[in-house]
């Protein structure tokens, strides 16, 4: 399980459990709780919106779109709303999946939902601990789930009293990701003298790792699984090359063995399946062909640590680290946007680990709290929610469909940075991430008007329906405005919320409807929820360049899209609006640098140099509209992103491409067959702890064990020193007293005669 810490870790008794009070909700006023068991950090705990249609007491349809506090707090919601289920949720966190299968065996505390590491399930399936899920009851985890990751849980099967089990039948996926090399290539480079194009180009190979040059530059993980993952990455390399070249799907002349044009059903049908047969070794005489290849490791790195790298790697103390593509995203978005460093993120050319976890239902869960599971699972697998999910924790969601499409397009396609103005709109104190000074204006709605053009108004009324008197006793009136309505010409309602954001009910039980304005002044193009407004642009005729809101954008974008850019009201192309800009940044620019010369702090902007372009079938295949699947043109084949955040480094005639945030968050097409599982060692898993406890003994890396031994041996010479100094004064004192004592004794003598 793949920690993220977004928020504060807590932590209850000896730190296995932690009691997120995330419900609020009495256990006496539900039918039936439910108990969910998760890794900590690890489910969305911010405001969202969700849309669902549901049939009125008339049995005509409705569409509402409800904001949930919370993903716990909205399953609720919508267990009441749309089930007629009054459900609570009792959520527990733990630590570690070894901690949480440990409890779970004791039989002390049971759950109806657990959240585990491939792996972790494999193993509840050996112990029988699971039972199957009713696939039929997850509707949209079967229609939004990826393809590609889907096969792969297929294909991985435990026993299950003497028969092989799919994983697939017994878990619903929840988060996936890689494990690869978080790097700061200006860190390394200051701290060893390599160039920065030799850090991107070496952070290419699991070999830098043992390369004596990043000595101390780098800590790994203290986690036995993915450690020793790339033990075997760096033992069987030459092996795993060998099986690239002879399986004819990569071009090994290249810097980054690239997969060849056509060969990706191939190379995962063939070459897949060698990787992750070489990447599950652990009997004994490999194990322990690793074990050598990890103490070389722990020679050359700075040490181990179990979830402080990736602030580390935002702090500076560390160039390289060991990182779960997760943890990747966040360190990259804290080190750019907090302290101005650009953080990137690499799974090597020969491949990795890919990993994910899953949600189970035990055996102690009874017939009816499964079917609420099963309901749970079904609605954290809405993409609306699984999009919720990532904005807050960071990591990706198993699941696909249009909300994630848009949210990722959001977050990482520069169409959005070219078309948009991005605001926190959030208020945090000490907020660092997006703030930005924008003030958007409030919200004016249309008014109503009477025949001869003149404003309506009417009586405010109290709760009772009574008016509204003022001080003269005269009624308050309050203006009327222009309802919405939709393409029928029926007038537009949302649901009232109360100040929780829960849904207002009638006597009936139903959502009270609320009308929808017609809003027309305040920014009407700002969307409050995403937290963007199209750029506005403006013209030179002020000379004063200090003057510009360069956050608005230099060209006005109103009424874009993904597909059709529009500048200043005129439908363009991608490339054209390219030209626009370049055309409009050198006219700024020369007045930027005429302002520069007048002592204004001001950087030139960017020119726009085209984009490359990723694949991404392999995720929302099957789950959006593809518009041409055909196409090779992002702007008609919506399978295809654009990206700008590849960067192509040469070093000795070979070239290699590296990524940051969007490589880590959804590797390229070309790279998935490169990606292996690793799977439960089963009755090895003997040796591998053996090996693991072999590795973490004398923990401290070399630097350290020398220095902590000159230390113990200064300590040493000092207390000897010490001893021998008081033996000598002691010594010194008994004589002195005896030579004392017999003056007195000789002097006493002498009065005596």
């Amino acid at each position: 399980m793949k920690n993220n810490t977004k928020r504060t870790l807590s932590a209850l008794g000896m730190g296995l459990f932690c009691l997120a009070s995330l419900t609020g909700c009495s256990a006496s006023g539900a039918d039936i709780v439910i108990k969910v068991l998760n890794c900590e950090d690890y489910i969305g705990e911010s405001e969202f919106d969700f849309t669902y249609t549901y049939e009125d007491k008339n049995g005509e349809e409705q569409e509402v779109t409800e904001t949930y506090p919370t993903v716990l707090k909205g399953f609720e919601a919508y267990e009441s709303r749309l089930l007629g289920k009054k459900v609570r949720v009792i959520y527990d966190c733990y630590d570690t999946n070894e901690t949480m299968l440990s409890s779970l065996q004791t039989g002390k505390t049971s759950y109806d939902l657990i959240a585990a590491s491939d792996y972790a399930i494999q193993k509840m399936m050996r112990l029988e601990m699971l039972q199957p899920i009713d696939r039929e009851r997850v509707p949209n985890y079967n229609a939004y789930c990826s393809r590609f990751l889907l096969d792969i849980m297929e294909s991985i099967t435990a026993p299950i009293n003497g028969v092989e089990c799919k994983m697939a039948d017994y878990s619903v996926g929840y988060m996936w990701g890689t494990l690869g090399i978080l790097y700061n290539p200006a860190k390394v480079s200051r701290e060893t003298g390599v160039d920065e194009d030799t850090v991107k180009f070496d952070m290419q190979s699991w070999d830098s790792l043992w390369d004596v040059k990043y000595k101390n530059q780098m800590s790994v993980k203290d986690s036995m699984r993915d450690t020793y993952s790339v033990g075997i990455m760096k033992q069987y390399g030459d092996e795993i090359r060998e099986a690239m070249e002879k399986s004819g799907c990569f071009d090994m002349e290249d810097g980054m063995y690239s997969l060849l044009p056509g060969k990706y059903e191939e190379a995962v049908a063939t070459y897949n399946g060698k990787l992750t047969d070489i990447f599950n070794r652990c009997d004994e005489k490999h194990v322990q062909e690793v074990r050598e290849a990890l103490l070389s490791l722990k020679e050359n790195v700075f040490g181990f640590e179990v979830d402080s790298g990736k602030d580390d790697m935002v702090k500076g103390l560390i160039g390289m680290n060991l990182a779960w593509s997760g943890d990747a995203v966040y360190s990259m978005d804290r080190a750019e946007n907090e302290a101005g460093n650009t953080v990137y993120y690499s799974v090597p050319k020969t491949g990795g680990n890919i990993w994910f976890d899953s949600w189970s239902i035990p055996k102690t869960s009874d017939a009816e709290h499964k079917a609420v599971a099963e309901d749970f699972l079904n609605f954290i697998s809405d993409p609306q929610v699984a999009a919720a999910n990532m904005n807050d924790i960071g990591y990706t969601s198993f699941i696909a469909g249009e909300t994630v499409h848009t949210l990722i397009r959001l977050w990482f396609d520069p169409r959005s940075y070219a078309m948009y103005v991005y605001h926190d709109a959030s208020g945090d104190e000490g907020c660092t991430w997006e703030d930005s000074d924008f003030v958007y204006g409030e919200p004016e709605y249309l008014q109503e008007v009477d025949e001869e053009g003149n404003p309506v108004f009417e009586d405010l009324l109290d709760e009772e329906g009574n008016p509204v008197l003022d001080d003269e006793g005269n009624p308050i009136k309050v203006p009327v405005y222009v309802q919405e309505t939709d393409e029928d010409g029926n007038p537009v309602f949302e649901v009232l919320l109360d100040e929780n954001g829960d849904p207002v009910l009638d006597e009936n039980g139903d959502p009270v409807l609320v009308p929808v304005y017609v809003r027309v002044e305040g920014d009407p193009e700002y969307d409050e929820e995403l937290g963007i407004q199209y750029q506005g642009g403006f013209d030179l005729e002020n000379d004063d360049v200090t003057e510009f809101d360069f956050e608005q954008g230099i060209l006005n974008m109103a009424g874009s899209t993904f597909d059709q850019p529009v500048v200043d009201g005129n439908p363009v192309t991608w490339d054209e609006f390219m030209e626009l800009y370049n055309a409009k940044a050198e006219l700024v620019n020369a007045k930027i640098a005429a302002a520069v010369e007048k002592g204004a702090e001001l950087e030139e902007l960017e020119p726009y140099e085209g984009w490359d372009v990723r694949d991404l079938s392999y995720m929302f295949s099957g789950t959006i509209n593809e518009g041409d699947a055909s196409s090779e043109n992002p702007e008609q084949n919506y399978l295809l992103f654009y990206t700008d955040e590849l960067e192509t480094i040469a070093v000795e005639e070979t070239e290699v491409m590296v990524g940051r945030q969007f490589y880590a968050q959804y590797p390229d097409q070309t790279m998935i067959p490169k990606l292996a599982v690793m799977r439960d060692y089963g009755e090895n898993n003997i040796y591998v702890l053996k090996m693991w406890s072999d590795v973490k003994s004398n923990n401290l890396p070399i630097v350290a064990v020398v220095v902590f031994g000159i230390i113990i041996a200064a300590a040493a010479v000092l207390i000897v020193g010490l001893l021998l100094t008081k033996r000598h004064y002691h010594k010194f004192r008994v004589e002195r007293r005896k030579a004392v004592a017999a003056a007195a004794k000789e002097n006493d003598s002498k009065r005596t005669s």
